[in-house]
This record gives structure tokens, sequence and C-alpha cells, in this order.
């Protein structure tokens, strides 16, 4: 009886993480409210407060399951280094990664666009989980190579921002920017090999 009523629980926290995915693809991030998420999941309100404290408690655990960074460095044995790769491979990996991530994922997409758009503590205190959680990645720039640390803040910076900007122009305006088309898989992989130097020369000293 109680595992069924735990399956339940799961079940219904499920259709309700889903149903804020459905609404962000269908609508948009304004389209979220209580009584939208759980008419879409089918589910009575109140489970909403009962299983996540309130609607911004729901929103943060589908931002977690969805987020790059957060996912990738709340699972340690994602995130950790194999021992035969160099900290520049690691880290390159880990942001082209992020960039078919981010491409794909169309929630995620209005997530970053609402969170750069609009001051909402809840996406502000995501926005301080996903840079402590970044921190570690960071730490190993600065003990693999002190010197370049700033430098490589930057550098990541201006990627992570560029692949933002990059994916969200080419969604809306289905355009190109500097002549890249981010819909053309070659283009993709260009991008991806010239942020894989960029990194190599930014740990090297040599941007």
């Amino acid at each position: 009886m109680i595992s069924t009523i735990k399956k339940d629980k799961e079940l219904t926290k499920r259709r309700l993480i889903n149903a804020v995915g459905d609404i962000i693809r269908e609508q948009g991030y304004l389209g979220l409210g209580v009584n939208k998420i759980a008419r879409r999941a089918g589910v009575d309100k109140r489970l909403i407060y009962r299983y996540f404290t309130n609607v911004d408690g729901l929103i943060e655990t589908y931002v977690m399951e969805k987020d790059y960074w957060i996912k990738i460095f709340s699972r340690p044995q994602k995130a950790e280094q194999p021992v035969n790769e160099d900290l520049d491979a690691y880290i390159g990996r880990l942001i082209t990664e992020q960039l078919d991530h981010f491409y794909g994922e169309k929630e995620m997409q209005g997530l970053i666009h609402w969170e750069i758009s609009q001051h909402y503590d809840l996406l502000d205190s995501i926005a301080t989980a996903r840079e402590l959680m970044g921190s570690d990645l960071l730490s190993k720039v600065d003990d693999h190579a002190p010197q370049q640390a700033e430098n490589f803040r930057c550098v990541s910076a201006i990627i992570i921002a560029g692949i933002y900007y990059l994916v969200l122009h080419g969604k809306v305006n289905k355009s190109t920017l500097c002549e890249i088309d981010i819909h053309n898989p070659e283009d993709r992989e260009r991008l991806s090999t010239t942020i894989k130097h960029m990194i190599t020369w930014s740990l090297k000293g040599q941007i």
C-alpha cells in the first residue's frame, strides 16, 4: 500500500514537472501559473503546494532537471574529468556539449530568455546555483594554470554568452550572425571546433 502511494506521488510530480515544460514550449514562460499547470497536468492544484511548496518550487525543480550546468555538476560522476583527457579538451567538450544541449532544448531557451529579460528572484537563485556549481571547474583551472585563470574566466564568459545569443537569435529571427547559421550542422561543428581552440589558447596564454 505504501509503495503504491509513493508511486502515485512520483507519477503526479512527474506530470506536474512535464506540464511546466509543455507550457513553456507552447506559450512561453508567461503562460506559467498554478491553474494552467494543474490543468495541463490533469491534477488538483493543491498538489503543487503539497509536493513543491509553491509554483516557484515546481519551476525550480523543472529547471534543475533541464539546466545543462546544474545537471552536469549535481552528478559528480558526469562532471569528473577522465584521467586520460587533458584539461583543455575536457572543458572544451563540456562547453560544446552545452552548445548542443541548448540548441536542442526549446524549454531551456525560453527560460534563459526569461532570465535575461526580467528580474525574478527564483531565476536569480538558479543563476547563482549555476555559478556555484561551475566553481569546481574554475578551481581546476586555478590549479592547472593559475597565471591564466582570470583570462580563462573572461574567455569562458564570452563563449557561453555567445552560445546563448547565437541560439536565441537564430531560433527567433531565423537569420545568420556573421554568416554563421546556427541551424546548419556544419556551422555548429565549426563553432564547436573554434570554441575548443579558444579554450586551449586561453589556458596556454595565447589570447
